[in-house]
């Protein structure tokens, strides 16, 4: 937490109380609701690329919704053998809340060898549509 009124900085570690906790914290890519750019905000979205055999996400690369005001509150979206790629987020234009709106993710699905555009509400990290492409695109950041 950076304090430029005080000229202090605090550091407080993300402190996983069970291995899914700690799998949530090793967030890549992550993302907010750019009205927030520049304001404090809680909530930011990402994916973890993690192939240790005793991840919770073994054989994909999932989505993750992580809310620092709320210890415990994370969302995790996962399906084996999906890969998703960067995720964006696309603010409400009439929301209120920080997570109004949704995300959009490229996701490789390697049972099908095709990829789809996934989208996800982002409040509840529940899916909306998906709609799959005619072809596989080479996996990749920044999409």
């Amino acid at each position: 937490y950076l304090n430029i009124t005080a000229g202090s900085v605090k550091v407080e570690p993300f402190e996983a109380k069970t291995p899914l906790a700690d799998f949530m914290n090793k967030l890549d890519l992550p993302i907010i609701n750019e009205k927030y750019r520049s304001k404090r905000y809680c909530i930011f979205y990402g994916n973890i690329v993690s192939f240790n055999s005793s991840s919770p996400a073994n054989g994909s690369i999932p989505l993750v919704k992580k809310n620092v005001c709320v210890p415990g509150s994370d969302k995790l979206w996962t399906r084996p053998n999906h890969f998703a790629g960067e995720p964006n987020f696309v603010a409400d234009p009439n929301g209120t809340h920080e997570d109004d709106g949704v995300i959009l993710s490229n996701v490789l699905d390697g049972d099908r060898g095709l990829n789809y555009l996934l989208i996800l509400d982002a409040r509840t990290f529940q899916e909306i549509n998906t709609a799959y492409m005619p072809t596989w695109i080479p996996y990749g950041f920044h999409g």
